[in-house]
């Protein structure tokens, strides 16, 4: 015998929509989250190509500041450029005692160490007095140390020789 719990008049609920309405929710979640995560990972690797091409300029803008530097570095410290840098103008020496000296004294001979200084023979016919005159004008344009090695007259003539020292600002450029 069979006995039937459940009414005729009620109908029987089907379980299966639901469960397909579950399924394809998900399947669409599970969709929209792929697509969303695929397309997040594509825009990725395109930022982090376009990293890497200004990274990799940026390393070739370097490597060629570093060649600059280089040969910067090089010409900076070429023998040539100390040689100039330390090079002494006794021309500008010379050319400042001639100023200094006026028409009645004769400079016979001037010789310069590398301590700059300076041994300078030369006579007059105006007798001691421009000698001296001489003298205190080499003091007052700067040079050191002037002092009278020798002095001999013969009249009005008079043969000396000086000694005093120049400056570096006054043979260098």
């Amino acid at each position: 015998m069979r006995i039937n719990l459940i009414p005729q008049e009620e109908k029987r609920v089907n379980v299966k929509p639901a469960f397909v309405k579950t399924l394809v929710i998900s399947f669409l979640t599970f969709a929209l989250l792929s697509i969303t995560l695929g397309a997040r990972y594509f825009l990725d690797t395109l930022k982090l190509k376009d990293i890497e091409s200004q990274n990799q300029a940026l390393k070739d803008k370097e490597d060629s500041l570093r060649d600059f530097k280089e040969t910067f570095e090089k010409y900076r410290s070429h023998p040539a450029l100390n040689i100039l840098e330390n090079h002494t103008y006794f021309s500008k020496l010379f050319d400042k005692l001639n100023s200094l000296s006026t028409d009645k004294i004769k400079i016979s001979n001037i010789q310069v160490d590398e301590s700059f200084l300076v041994t300078l023979g030369g006579q007059t016919q105006d007798g001691i007095a421009e000698v001296s005159r001489f003298l205190k004008t080499l003091k007052k344009e700067g040079f050191l140390e002037t002092t009278v090695k020798s002095m001999s007259t013969q009249g009005q003539n008079v043969n000396f020789s000086l000694a005093f020292k120049a400056t570096k600002e006054m043979v260098s450029k």
